[in-house]
């Protein structure tokens, strides 16, 4: 009957009674502590690339409006123009 429990595998089972001891419980943690760490950084390199995709976008458009502020002071463009052009970047 106590073998029903088990479903017939006998491989590695560091948390029941025929397991690898201490070993087991060690190489558990060590490996829990593996997965742990790869999803940590996963999540983290995930993050950053979204922050420098819009710390990219707001350079960009910071740029875009320098010289768009210049062409008005040149008089290369109109103020309708400018304005127009402006509302497009933000």
């Amino acid at each position: 009957m106590d073998n029903m429990c088990a479903w017939g595998w006998n491989g590695f089972r560091p948390f029941m009674g025929n397991g690898y001891g201490m070993i087991g419980y060690f190489i558990s943690f060590i490996m829990l502590i593996v997965i742990i760490g790869v999803i940590y950084f996963i999540f983290k390199g995930l993050k950053n690339n979204d922050v420098r995709k819009k710390e990219n976008v707001k350079t960009n458009n910071y740029d875009v409006l320098k010289i768009l502020n210049e062409k008005l002071a040149k008089g290369e463009i109109t103020e309708e123009e400018y304005l127009r052009k402006k509302k497009i970047i933000e």
